[in-house]
């Protein structure tokens, strides 16, 4: 029996946040090592979300955005992630890279992780087998 893809979160584990002060998209890239949907965009709620921020999904090549959910303090939470469900699925294809990210602004009152994880915490708290973590990612606010 193989398991739906969207039938879970791919990240689990806990990663606090410690920054506030960025204005801008704040995330990281993945590449889908099968194709798979998107049923629901979210972000680290440990401690409760105190505000609404932007979740992105981002096709790198083209920097187009493919989706976005606004995720706040009355959005569902399951375990350390609160999470918003999208309109429509979104299909992330084999090997093409794509960028999720949270918009940030100095002095949020939630803060975000901007840490990095070593792959044993990568494949222990997120579903590894479904994408590869490449790396973080930023870009700035233009107006």
């Amino acid at each position: 029996l193989k398991e739906d893809p969207a039938s879970r979160a791919f990240f689990c584990g806990h990663w606090p946040g410690k920054r506030n002060d960025y204005e801008g998209e704040a995330g990281f890239k993945i590449l889908p090592e099968m194709d798979f949907e998107i049923t629901a965009l979210g972000r680290c709620a440990e401690p409760p979300l105190m505000e609404a921020a932007l979740v992105s999904v981002w096709e790198t090549q083209s920097q187009e955005c493919l989706a976005s959910a606004l995720v706040g303090p009355t959005s569902r939470v399951d375990g350390f992630y609160a999470w918003e469900p999208l309109m429509e699925p979104l299909l992330l294809k084999k090997g093409q890279e794509y960028r999720l990210s949270q918009r940030c602004r100095a002095n949020m009152l939630d803060r975000w992780c901007d840490d990095y994880a070593t792959k044993e915490e990568l494949s222990g708290k997120s579903w590894a087998a479904l994408a590869s973590f490449i790396g973080g990612v930023c870009r700035e606010k233009s107006d």
